[in-house]
């Protein structure tokens, strides 16, 4: 039991290291990823400024200090959410750029569909069976 409540300091910090260093990897991977899969619209400038910060949490990864490393995480999530942001503000842009274009060239008018309505009858009524299964 003295053990226990000697080391339980210990414990806790390194599973606090851990968790910090768990962190930083997940973010620079899914960071990575996702400006992979989204490289044409990202601007150069944050691009740039993402790939930057990415390298700099790696490195932080390859020693030992949790503090810096948990610094270069914070920028790199700040700088990654400015990636996110410009994404958005493009993919506004192109949403208000497409509502400005006249209705004809968003879609054909809905007189244009050659849609016959009908209505299905069912002339035939299933054999009644008298008393159940058979």
């Amino acid at each position: 039991m003295a053990d226990a409540e000697k080391y339980a300091e210990e414990d806790r910090k390194r599973r606090e290291d851990a968790e910090v260093r768990n962190r930083a990897e997940t973010l620079a991977y899914t960071t990575e990823k996702f400006l992979a899969e989204n490289a044409e619209k990202v601007p150069d400038d944050i691009k740039s400024e993402v790939e930057a910060s990415i390298a700099e949490l790696k490195k932080s990864l390859e020693g030992t200090d949790t503090e810096a490393i948990r610094v270069a995480s914070e920028n790199a999530a700040q700088v990654s959410q400015k990636m996110g942001t410009a994404i958005y503000a493009q993919s506004q842009q192109a949403a208000d750029a497409q509502a400005g274009q006249p209705a004809s060239e968003q879609a054909a008018p809905a007189g244009d569909d050659d849609v016959v309505e009908a209505e299905i009858v069912d002339d035939e009524k299933p054999a009644e069976s008298e008393g159940g299964a058979a």
